[in-house]
């Protein structure tokens, strides 16, 4: 009853919101129910441990020392791949005394976001059998960040230790977008999982942690996008170190994104505009902005003080933080569904009116009392681009931004998420960002409807390529509430995707992208360069 509780609930919620070659991924047999393998809830909850020697919460002065270690080391990994993807596309691009450091930011949408990110990343990834004019800039990206649908790609990829988006393509993703894993009737149910969510959440509850309707919406997109045994029960974000293309720092460095809703104890279950972004990562877990500014590691996440923990960043949990909008729920609910609702809030002796129990919640080891942090999916801000963790202490110098936001009537982004998270950063006093227009620009200059490279001319600011979702080869609009997708749609979602990260294979994009990368290092540009400003850069 939970699983069609929750499957019916996030339809209504999301529908008006609308250089060398990686080593191959395993394979996973997905032949039926062959991947769920029955483990036992208690390895869901956080477990005590001792506490490390070295401080486990810091003030955010910068970046961690183990960040700055691994991006060092990612440096050059990261500039052979761009050296190697210029020299391919034209070889009259210069080499500079410094490469630019670049990264990736995959929008929330839902399983809308998490296809389309996917043939983006397929069209750049130098392990794919079916080259593109990007194929290799993957490989030459040092971060990559993900909110929402846009956790669930990355968080698939990461927990398979990096694998093709083809791979999981075939391995994972067609059998359970198409057994409409999270539908009322579909696999979900037919194998009985949801016993075990809720189990699992009873054992977290016992072990004296908080628990929210997010630790089953987080387990329920493990059984889909996760390939270790039940749904990932036992990941966590901290785990993927081990993964040996992260340790080997072959991959870019992950960061999923999520926003605080302040006043959540005070029956609040909102964010506002100017709420903290919050971001999580393989290292840490916190925010850069002023109110909190401080971070906690990701492993030793719900700990406090000398009682020290491990366990609490389970992926499932942390994914389902990112792309929580259950909070958004009950405003909506038609009348029909009250007894589901009622009938999983009495599981755990809860009401409509408990706005805590359906947001993610996490200890603050900041607070004296052992306070209560709450956080929801950053796109209820209007900021479902995750460009924040790039405008603090990380010197990002082109930043490519796919965009999968359901914006206007028609469900295309039409520039609204980019320009609110441009106002944030100017309120914020934050420079990095560059200048972005308002939708109406958006609109009457046409930028909806092609790439467009904002920050060109200013060597102060990021370098944005925004690249928006377009029906290139598939209607591709889909609705947020979809989660159940075919075989062939999945394929042809990926596709055009594949077209977003190529303006629908265009013969001049991959210089262009080239030479937008290349514009502030000071080196010679060749000839068509000037041409490629004046049809993308926008300023």
């Amino acid at each position: 009853m939970a699983c069609a509780f929750l499957f019916v609930l996030l339809s209504f919620v999301l529908g008006p919101l609308g250089i060398s070659a990686l080593p191959p991924a395993d394979r996973v047999d997905r032949q039926g129910t062959a991947r769920i393998e029955k483990r036992d809830p208690s390895d869901y909850p956080p477990t005590s441990t001792s506490c490390p020697d070295q401080p486990y919460t810091r003030s955010a002065t910068g970046i961690s020392p183990a960040e700055s270690t691994w991006v060092a080391s990612r440096a050059s990994n990261a500039a052979q791949a761009l050296q190697s993807w210029l020299s391919k596309t034209d070889p009259a691009f210069g080499q500079p005394s410094k490469y630019p450091t670049l990264a990736l930011a995959t929008s929330g949408g839902g399983l809308r976001a998490t296809l389309l990110g996917a043939g983006v990343h397929q069209a750049m990834d130098g392990r794919e059998t079916n080259a593109t004019s990007m194929t290799g800039l993957y490989q030459a990206m040092t971060y990559e960040s993900a909110l929402s649908g846009g956790s669930w790609l990355v968080g698939s990829l990461a927990a398979a230790n990096w694998a093709t988006v083809s791979d999981l393509q075939s391995s994972l993703w067609s059998n359970t977008f198409n057994d409409g894993l999270l539908a009322p009737g579909g696999l979900l149910e037919s194998v009985g999982i949801d016993g075990n969510i809720i189990q699992s959440m009873h054992a977290k509850d016992d072990a004296g942690f908080p628990i929210t309707i997010v630790d089953a919406w987080g387990r329920l997109q493990g059984y889909a996008l996760l390939q270790q045994e039940e749904g990932g029960i036992s990941q966590t974000m901290s785990g993927l170190t081990q993964n040996s293309n992260f340790a080997s720092q072959a991959i870019p460095f992950p960061i999923f994104t999520a926003i605080g809703v302040a006043d959540a104890d005070q029956g609040s279950c909102l964010p506002v505009d100017d709420s903290l972004q919050f971001e999580m990562t393989p290292f840490e877990f916190g925010s850069w902005d002023k109110g909190y500014a401080s971070f906690i590691s990701s492993e030793y996440l719900g700990s406090h003080g000398d009682q020290c923990v491990t366990g609490y960043d389970r992926l499932t949990y942390l994914m389902g933080t990112s792309s929580d909008l259950l909070n958004e729920a009950f405003s909506v609910l038609p009348a029909g569904t009250t007894q589901l609702l009622q009938n999983v809030l009495d599981e755990f002796d809860k009401t409509t009116s408990d706005c805590q129990f359906l947001l993610a919640a996490y200890p603050d080891p900041w607070q004296d009392d052992a306070g209560t942090l709450y956080l929801t999916d950053g796109g209820e801000s209007n900021q479902n681009n995750p460009i924040w963790p790039f405008l603090n202490h990380r010197d990002v110098d082109v930043l490519f931004v796919t965009d999968v936001s359901a914006d206007g009537t028609d469900s295309f982004p039409n520039g609204t998420e980019i320009y609110h998270t441009y106002q944030q950063a100017q309120n914020n006093g934050l420079s990095r960002m560059p200048v972005i227009p308002d939708a109406a620009t958006f609109a009457s200059q046409g930028l909806t409807q092609r790439p467009t490279f904002f920050g060109c001319n200013d060597e102060n600011v990021m370098t944005i390529l925004w690249m928006p979702n377009q029906a290139y080869t598939f209607q591709s609009n889909t609705s947020a509430t979809q989660l159940q997708y075919d075989p062939d749609q999945t394929n042809a979602m990926i596709k055009n995707g594949n077209a977003i990260a190529t303006y629908g294979d265009s013969e001049i994009f991959g210089e262009c992208v080239g030479c937008a990368i290349m514009k502030n290092t000071g080196t010679a540009l060749p000839g068509p360069c000037q041409s490629c400003f004046e049809n993308f850069c926008y300023n």
